[in-house]
């Protein structure tokens, strides 16, 4: 099972990490504010002590935070999800941003070896409480024809509340 780590506990990235933890998954989790993770540790997730840790003890990194600015410097930054990542690592980042901002950032992370899914999310905070999240993405296809992810089959504009396709069982209610 990959270990998942989620980056951003506002109202939608706590709810859509307490998705993906009470499903089973191993989950890392981080925010700046470091009071918003003992909600998701008591429910049986790991607090990473910076984006690098998180990305360190995970396959899959989801990002959902509020701003372009704040998506680069959780990658790039000195501790950023690019110090800590492994080759193949994929990164979804469900921010809304800037589509020039979230381009750039996958054109820096395949050059690392990394993928990135710009997977932005609509439905609010009951969505993300409920994992019936519309989810919008790109690049997705080729990251997994390119893994040979063969459970991943087709894309779907709507995964209920996280868009790597092939956890999407594990998240319905």
């Amino acid at each position: 099972m990959d270990r998942v780590g989620f980056i951003g506990l506002g109202t939608m990235g706590a709810a859509m990490a307490a998705n993906i933890v009470r499903a089973g998954f191993p989950l890392t989790v981080w925010n700046r504010t470091s009071g918003r993770g003992q909600e998701l540790v008591d429910l049986g997730a790991s607090f990473g002590e910076t984006p690098a840790a998180v990305a360190a003890d995970s396959d899959i990194v989801v990002i959902c935070v509020s701003d372009t600015p704040d998506v680069e410097a959780i990658l790039f930054g000195a501790d950023g999800v690019t110090a800590g990542a492994r080759e193949g690592t994929l990164v979804i980042d469900c921010s809304t941003v800037a589509p020039s901002g979230s381009w750039k950032f996958a054109e820096r992370l395949d050059a690392l070896g990394l993928a990135m899914v710009d997977a932005p999310v609509s439905g609010g905070s009951e969505g993300a409480r409920n994992a019936t999240l519309n989810t919008f993405e790109w690049q997705a296809r080729d990251f997994y024809l390119k893994q040979g992810y063969e459970e991943f089959g087709r894309i779907d504009n709507y995964i209920q509340g996280f868009y790597v396709a092939y956890m999407k069982k594990a998240l319905e209610p």
